[in-house]
């Protein structure tokens, strides 16, 4: 599961590098109606979007041992 967090997180990196790039050269290169630079711009909000979410998920609090799933075990 570690891995395919990890893989994520790169996947979403690599989208906000392509995406800005894209978007960058649609901006620079495009002529009217090009979609490039939208389609530049919504990867890189998903790739920041991916990134931010798997950089969050797996930071809860460590178990200390006492809790309703544990009652036999830690207690004096």
């Amino acid at each position: 599961m570690v891995v395919l967090k990890w893989l994520l997180v790169l996947l979403g990196l690599l989208m906000i590098l392509g995406g800005g790039l894209l978007g960058l050269c649609g901006v620079a290169f495009g002529s009217h109606g090009d979609p490039t630079a939208a389609i530049g711009f919504i990867l890189l909000i998903f790739g920041i979007l991916l990134v931010g979410v798997m950089a969050s998920r797996g930071k809860a609090k460590p178990s200390t041992g006492r809790g309703p799933d544990r009652e036999g075990e830690g207690r004096p």
